[in-house]
């Protein structure tokens, strides 16, 4: 057939009919195919660049190579942002790398970021856990509702992105990026997908921007290292409903420094001595797989009072406290109780159910740290082995699985304002 190579052998006729049949289609809206584009180079090529060819051919390759050139402007146009973006964006900075995103776009390769030391790349969805998409869908959902009704460019998209580089950490860059590569894939836009994957990391964005990076916001930090004294635990406590024993979850996750997804997978144990063990089991199935510990326990001394207050806890609400909570509900429930307390305690406006878990890694941190110093010196911390074999320890007991990770947790609190 013509559409697979013109033969000079091939008469007239067959050619006639295949011209007019496909000039036909045309007609009726359909688009020239890969094979109307091979076959019009041809007829073209052997009639002299076109200067012996019938009426018909002439008007075959002409829709054929019109259509061609329209794609190709199509993929160099870039569409302009249907929102005024000068509000959260330097324009003349992101104007220029949406450009080069955008001249670079035929020539794309894939390629990964370094975040913490560790390959970014977007997570197959399969392989994610219930939780991840339960929240991935919320989220999803949002940007999609957001993209839809402000009805956004490709260029606003990235804008987006950008944006959320100039005014917020880099987690929350990735987080959001993810977020939104994800949109993209699932809607089968596969030229925002390469886009999206093409934009520079987070560094070499902020100094385009001329400005500083920032790889945790004060707001998190001041959070991270915020100092949970027990007249604040017993506090949240008496604030929080009894309902399920939501009321014993502040004083649990400042002694096992569980996730909130985790809290209910915690089990006590009370030993015949009096000691006390609290088993969780991890909820990040990403940290189990590459290396961390599925379950991870936490030990109290017989007779130490966090042993007693925990056996207690045990003997009142079960083995497993906390399996009949819902942890969104939890989550509510700790915002309205920390809102009404924000007056007569101000630290509790920085407070947030992840400090809990910082808190206890100082604690922890500091627990090692005395234990290194009594059994290696004072100096312990000069011998690169004992401070790796420590951060390892601290890992285990959060259930890490990256030791660069755990360096985030157990700061110091923030000092006072005087």
């Amino acid at each position: 057939m013509l559409g697979l190579g013109l033969e000079r052998e091939e008469s007239e006729t067959k050619k006639m009919d295949f011209f007019e049949e496909r000039l036909g289609a045309f007609k009726q809206g359909e688009r020239p195919n890969g094979a109307d584009e091979l076959a019009a180079r041809r007829v073209w090529a052997m009639a002299s660049d076109g200067e012996f060819l019938s009426a018909e051919e002439r008007a075959f390759c002409k829709v054929v190579f019109t259509a061609r050139e329209k794609k190709e402007k199509e993929e160099k146009e870039i569409p302009l942002p249907s929102r005024d973006w000068s509000c959260n964006v330097n324009l003349d900075v992101a104007t220029e790398i949406v450009d080069e995103l955008y001249q670079n776009l035929p020539a794309w390769k894939p390629k990964i970021d370094n975040l913490r030391g560790r390959a970014f790349e977007l997570k197959d969805w399969d392989k994610t856990s219930d939780t991840t998409k339960k929240e991935y869908g919320k989220r999803l959902a949002a940007i999609d509702k957001e993209i839809q009704e402000e009805r956004y460019t490709d260029t606003d998209i990235i804008c987006k992105l950008l944006a959320t580089v100039h005014l917020k950490s880099r987690s929350s860059f990735y987080l959001e990026r993810a977020i939104v590569q994800r949109w993209a894939k699932m809607n089968g836009r596969e030229e925002l997908f390469k886009l999206i994957n093409s934009i520079p990391e987070y560094a070499k964005i902020k100094k385009r921007f001329g400005e500083r990076v920032i790889f945790t916001s004060p707001r998190t930090k001041e959070r991270q290292r915020t100092e949970i004294s027990p007249q604040i635990v017993a506090t949240l406590m008496q604030e929080l409903p009894n309902t399920k024993n939501q009321q014993f979850a502040p004083f649990v996750l400042l002694l096992s420094g569980a996730r909130l997804s985790e809290l209910p997978s915690v089990k006590i144990f009370t030993n015949s001595d009096g000691s006390c063990v609290i088993k969780i089991d991890t909820a990040k199935l990403g940290c189990a797989r590459k290396g961390a510990a599925k379950t991870r326990r936490i030990e109290f001394a017989a007779g130490s009072t966090e042993a007693k207050q925990l056996a207690a806890i045990a003997a009142k609400c079960g083995q497993k406290p906390f399996a009949a909570m819902n942890c969104a509900t939890f989550r509510s429930n700790f915002r309205a109780a920390k809102k009404r307390l924000e007056k007569e305690y101000p630290k509790m406006k920085q407070l947030d159910i992840h400090s809990f878990r910082h808190a206890f890694a100082t604690q922890q941190r500091e627990k090692i740290a005395n234990k290194y110093k009594e059994k290696h010196g004072a100096d312990w911390r000069s011998n690169e082995k004992l401070s790796a074999a420590a951060r390892d320890e601290l890992a285990k007991l959060l259930g890490h699985n990256d030791r660069k990770v755990t360096g985030r947790y157990g700061q110091k609190p923030a000092p006072k304002s005087t």
